[in-house]
C-alpha cells in the first residue's frame, strides 16, 4: 500500500491563509469553471479510543469509477465525546487513521460516522487558447522531444521542467543548447508547430538535477530527489506574448497541499490527437509532500506526461478571481495512480529571479556598422551575380537583429534580385 496524507475536514473551523502573490501585467482575466462539488460516502464505525494512548482504524472502501478520495471527516456519536485523528494515510482503497484519541471522560467503545469525500477525475478537455490563463501556456519544441511551458513574471520568461530541456542517458546527462529549443505561445492546432515560435536565448536551472540524473540508468524512472530539481526558467530574445502574462504564487507548495483549493493542469498531452492546448481538472485533491519541492497527488489518472511535462499547475486565487501558477507538472504514473508537480517555493523563485536579472535590456546590445569596401558593378544584359563581400568580426556568439542598407543604381533596378549569405552558407532574399 502506498502511503500518503489527507487533510481531515474540520467540522466547524475557519482559517485565513495569506499568500504573497505576484501580480500579472494584465488586469483582464477569464475565470474558468471552479472544481465541481464533491461526492460523499459514509460509514458507521465502532472503535476504541483509550484515553490519550490512541487507536488505529483501518477502513476499506470502494473507489467510484473515475473518482479519487479527496478528504474525510470522523464524528463521534457521543454528545460529550470528542474524537481526534492525529495521523492518517491512504491508498486507492484503504484509509488508515492513526492515533485516534478520545477524552478521558469518554474513553472506551466509540461509535462514529466516517464520511469520505470523492471527486470525479475527468479526462483532459480542450480549452480556449485566447483567454487567460490559457494563452500564457505554450508548446516547447526541443532537438529531440516536446513539452509545455508557461509565461509568467516577465513577458520574455517562461517556466518548464528540466527533463524537457535535457537528455538522460545511462548514468549520464546532457543539457540541450538554447538554440535547439523553441517556444510556441498559445499554440493550438492539429499539426506539429513549424512557424511563429520564439528561440530560447538562455535558461536557468538547478545544478542538482544533472547530479541526480547521472545516478540513474536510462531505463529507470526518475526518483523523487531528481524531480525535486526538475525545474527551468527560460527566456527569449523578445516578448513571448502581449497584453499580460500569468500570475504566480509566492508559495505554491502550501496552496497545492490544501484540499479546499481548486487546481488544474494545462499543457499539450501527447496521448491525444493533434497538438491542442488542454487542461485536466479543475480538481481539489491535495498534492502531498514527497521530497522537498516535489509533490504528488494520488488517486487521479495520470496526465500523459509525454507532452504535458513543464506545463503549469494552476491554483485558483479567490482574491483575484483567477488561476495562477503554483508549480510545473513533472510526472505521471499509472500504478499507483498519481501525478507529480515541482512546486513554486523560495528556491524556485530564486531561479526565476536570476533568469529575469540575466535578460538583457534593449540598451544592452551594441549596434555595430560594417560596410562593403566599395561599389560593385552590376553586369547589364547578363544573369551573372555581382558579389559584394562585407567583412564582419568582433561580435559575440549571438546576433539578435541584422539591418541591411543597399543603394542600387541600374537602369532596370526593379528586375534585380538581392540576396544575403551568412558565413555558414544560409541564404536570405532581401
Amino acid at each position: 500500500m502506498t502511503a500518503r496524507t489527507l487533510r481531515q475536514v474540520p467540522v466547524a473551523s475557519r482559517s485565513i491563509i495569506i499568500q504573497l502573490i505576484w501580480l500579472i501585467g494584465s488586469l483582464a482575466f477569464f475565470v474558468p469553471e471552479r472544481a465541481p462539488a464533491l461526492e460523499q460516502r459514509s460509514f458507521t464505525l465502532r472503535y476504541k479510543a483509550k484515553g490519550f494512548r490512541g487507536k488505529r482504524i483501518r477502513q476499506k472502501f470502494n473507489v467510484p469509477s473515475n473518482h479519487a478520495l479527496v478528504s474525510f471527516r470522523l464524528r463521534s456519536s457521543r454528545r460529550k465525546g470528542r474524537t481526534r485523528v492525529k495521523s492518517y494515510r491512504s491508498s486507492n482503497s484503504v484509509l488508515v487513521l492513526g492515533r485516534v484519541k478520545g477524552t478521558k471522560r469518554t474513553r472506551g467503545q466509540y461509535k462514529g460516522r466516517l464520511t469520505l469525500y470523492f471527486e470525479n477525475t475527468a479526462s483532459t478537455v480542450r480549452v480556449d487558447n485566447t483567454s487567460m490563463p490559457y494563452r500564457a501556456v505554450g508548446f516547447v519544441d526541443t532537438s529531440s522531444g516536446r513539452g509545455s511551458g508557461v509565461v509568467t513574471k516577465h513577458p520574455k520568461l517562461f517556466l518548464s521542467c528540466a527533463h524537457v530541456f535535457s537528455e538522460k542517458g545511462n548514468y549520464s546527462h546532457s543539457w540541450y543548447p538554447s538554440s535547439s529549443i523553441t517556444f510556441y505561445p498559445s499554440y493550438d492546432a492539429f499539426s506539429y508547430p513549424n512557424s511563429g515560435g520564439y528561440s530560447v536565448r538562455s535558461y536557468w536551472r538547478f545544478t542538482g538535477y544533472a547530479t541526480e540524473a547521472r545516478k540513474e540508468s536510462s531505463s529507470s524512472s526518475s526518483s523523487a530527489r531528481t524531480f525535486s530539481y526538475d525545474f527551468v526558467a527560460a527566456y527569449g530574445y523578445s516578448d513571448l506574448i502581449n497584453g499580460g502574462y500569468a500570475g504566480i504564487w509566492g508559495n505554491g507548495a502550501s496552496v497545492l497541499a490544501s484540499s479546499s483549493t481548486s487546481k488544474m493542469i494545462v499543457g499539450y498531452p501527447a496521448g491525444t490527437a493533434g497538438h491542442y492546448l488542454e487542461r485536466t481538472g479543475p480538481f481539489q485533491a491535495p498534492y502531498q509532500s514527497s521530497y522537498r519541492r516535489y509533490r504528488v497527488v494520488y488517486g487521479h489518472s495520470p496526465v500523459d506526461t509525454g507532452g504535458n511535462s513543464g506545463g503549469p499547475v494552476f491554483v485558483y486565487n479567490s482574491g483575484f478571481q483567477s488561476y495562477i501558477v503554483a508549480g510545473v507538472h513533472v510526472s505521471g504514473d499509472d500504478s499507483p495512480r498519481r501525478k507529480g508537480v515541482h512546486a513554486i517555493d523560495s528556491a524556485a523563485h530564486n531561479i526565476i529571479n536570476d533568469a529575469i536579472n540575466a535578460i538583457p535590456s534593449p540598451l544592452d546590445g551594441a549596434s555595430v556598422l560594417f560596410s562593403a569596401p566599395g561599389a560593385v558593378p552590376v553586369p547589364d544584359d547578363s544573369e551573372e551575380w555581382a558579389i559584394a563581400s562585407i567583412p564582419v568580426s568582433g561580435l559575440g556568439t549571438r546576433i539578435s537583429e541584422i539591418s541591411v542598407s543597399l543603394t542600387l543604381e541600374h537602369p532596370d533596378a526593379s528586375q534585380l534580385e538581392v540576396w544575403i549569405q551568412s558565413p555558414q552558407g544560409r541564404w536570405e532574399k532581401l
